[in-house]
């Protein structure tokens, strides 16, 4: 059994092959990165079984990889823990984004899109300092500045995670940036807490928000105005609603599927079928 959260290598790939075709040099310096591939991601089983993470995981093993039997399983989310702070309403205009500080999670446009919003609305990151490039962080700290938005720009780095629930109850709008996701974890654990997501259009992210009204934006203005509206139309009920969306992605349902996928496996092994 393959659960695979992605082919991001392969993408990669695909992204910068011309770049590595530009000359001779160039292409006997990939050519050994392109067998490694070709080696490594062929079927390590007879009759393996793929599992995707989101149909758009999928629908890149079909192009990438040509494998077109992969079922799809969404990953576990611990909805209960974040559920718990749900009942929290008294909630600032705070916007929140949870990602690693690199560059494919476009946190730099984070400070045009508080530009465009109201001075009310708040946003705050959490992160980590594991793999924060310096150059990156001077350009994001250079934006605050040019769009004067320092102040209402807030970073949490490496903090506890009683610590990140506590910012989390306290918002009401999730911001994510990265625009090809494969799943995207926080955001279902934002919003089983109560936050409105806005998220980029394309990607796994767009199945984590299937059926929410007013969060997919294709361009940052969209992302602001979805953000103003969502800011202030956030109410308990409307909140508990989009909590409830997320019990599709709960870990128990996670077991089971995968429980029936090994017993599935068993049965064709002519194995006793297994307890769950």
């Amino acid at each position: 059994i393959n659960y695979m959260h992605g082919v991001a290598s392969l993408k990669l790939s695909n992204n910068v092959i011309k770049k590595y075709e530009e000359s001779f040099l160039k292409k006997i310096y990939f050519q050994p990165y392109k067998s490694l591939l070709k080696t490594y991601l062929k079927p390590s089983f007879d009759t393996p079984i793929y599992v995707a993470n989101s149909e758009y995981t999928k629908n890149k093993i079909e192009t990438i990889l040509k494998i077109f039997n992969s079922r799809v399983i969404y990953p576990p989310v611990d909805t209960e823990i974040y559920e718990k702070i749900l009942s929290s309403y008294n909630r600032k205009n705070q916007v929140i984004t949870i990602s690693r500080f690199t560059k494919e999670k476009n946190l730099e446009l984070i400070p045009q899109i508080a530009s465009l919003c109201p001075d009310d609305i708040k946003f705050e990151i959490i992160t980590s300092s594991v793999g924060v490039k310096k150059d990156f962080l001077q350009e994001f700290t250079k934006k605050c500045k040019d769009y004067d938005v320092q102040s209402r720009i807030k970073m949490s780095i490496d903090i506890s995670f009683e610590e990140k629930l506590e910012i989390i109850k306290k918002s009401k709008v999730y911001l994510h940036l990265m625009e090809e996701e494969h799943f995207g974890l926080s955001i279902s654990e934002a919003c089983s807490s109560g936050c409105l997501p806005v998220v980029k259009n394309g990607g796994g992210q767009v199945e984590v928000v299937r059926g929410i009204p007013d969060s997919i934006y294709n361009s940052l203005e969209d992302a602001a105005q979805l953000i103003v509206n969502n800011v202030k139309s956030w109410t308990p009920t409307k909140a508990s609603s989009i909590s409830k969306m997320m019990r599709k992605f709960d870990k128990k349902k996670f077991s089971t599927k995968m429980f029936e996928i090994i017993s599935e496996v068993y049965a064709k092994k002519g194995k006793s079928s297994l307890t769950q």
